[in-house]
């Protein structure tokens, strides 16, 4: 039970952590298409170089933050298939996205240990632009 929600604290937090997506940039032919599998690859790739670069991470903390955000990545999923196969139930999809809260919680707790001082300040910074960014990208009609 303890390792199940470990599991799923770390896909919240993955979960999160995936959404942190340029919403500017131009998804597919129209609006409210979805990006494939590849471009969202891609670009969770660019938001990581680019969290990377923000908080100028020396070599191990880069080893250290791509590790857990890989995990989360894994653990979202994970709670998004569940969250596809519960459609309908909203019980249990409100209980995974509170699962998924939690898991962006506590990847955001194990980042900021890896961080210094000034690079949580940036960190920081960084959420903050991003949770505005989900919020235009839904204004715009790409998720809900």
């Amino acid at each position: 039970m303890n390792y199940y929600k470990g599991l799923l604290a770390a896909v919240a937090l993955a979960f999160v952590v995936s959404f942190a997506v340029p919403v500017d940039a131009q998804w597919g032919g129209g609006q409210g298409e979805r990006p494939s599998a590849e471009e969202m690859e891609k670009r969770r790739q660019e938001e990581r170089a680019k969290l990377y670069a923000t908080l100028e991470l020396d070599e191990t903390q880069t080893k250290l933050v791509d590790s857990l955000l890989t995990a989360a990545d894994t653990l979202r999923q994970s709670l998004m298939e569940e969250m596809r196969a519960s459609f309908g139930d909203r019980e249990t999809m409100r209980e995974i996205r509170e699962d998924m809260q939690g898991l962006q919680k506590d990847l955001d707790e194990k980042i900021n240990k890896v961080l210094t001082e000034d690079q949580r300040k940036l960190y920081a910074a960084y959420r903050h632009e991003q949770a505005q960014n989900r919020v235009r990208w839904r204004r715009r009609g790409y998720g809900g």
